[in-house]
């Protein structure tokens, strides 16, 4: 899995060894000053993906972790882990078996791994299809637009569009 995270590492992506959220503030604070200096117009926005890992489907982190050569062997062994029934147990209470047949779970290696295959399909063709740049730290996606002050809202606002299509068309 190590291997195959360096291998599909994205430049947008900060939730990554050796980067972090303040890192991605500080890279896109000196961009965006580089920018004014040259007269343009700079500005970023911020989508918050609301319960992303909740609504995360197995079936389209199978397909993919497909299309992003993820080892299957792990992936299959990764998902099923989240369809086992879970119990919670304190002192000598035992709830009644919770399934979860449709979704992962935040809060593990393996479920950063799973939404990160998601999250760099759609972050990919976001930044083909617009001039903008992206900062991804989780399930946090920043987009950041410099651009000259007449094209600003247009470029922007097509962006912050298609990355919600898209994000609602993966995450359901």
């Amino acid at each position: 899995v190590l291997l195959w995270r360096e291998a599909k590492q994205r430049t947008y992506n900060y939730a990554t060894r050796g980067k972090s959220a303040v890192t991605a503030a500080w890279d896109q604070s000196v961009k965006e000053g580089a920018a004014t200096k040259r007269g343009l117009v700079s500005g970023s926005t911020l989508v918050d993906l609301t319960n992303s890992y909740g609504v995360c489907k197995l079936e389209v982190i199978w397909r993919a972790g497909r299309m992003m050569n993820f080892p299957l062997q792990i992936l299959r062994m990764e998902l099923t882990a989240y369809i086992v029934t879970r119990r919670l147990l304190w002192q000598e209470a035992n709830s009644d078996g919770i399934e979860c047949k449709s979704a992962i779970l935040a809060g593990g290696t393996s479920a950063t791994d799973c939404l990160c295959m998601i999250m760099s399909e759609v972050c990919d063709g976001l930044v083909v299809e617009h001039p903008v740049e992206i900062t991804l730290f989780d399930d946090d996606l920043a987009i950041h637009v410099i651009s000259i002050e007449c094209d600003f809202m247009l470029i922007m606002t097509g962006a912050v569009s298609h990355a919600i299509e898209d994000l609602e068309d993966e995450l359901g």
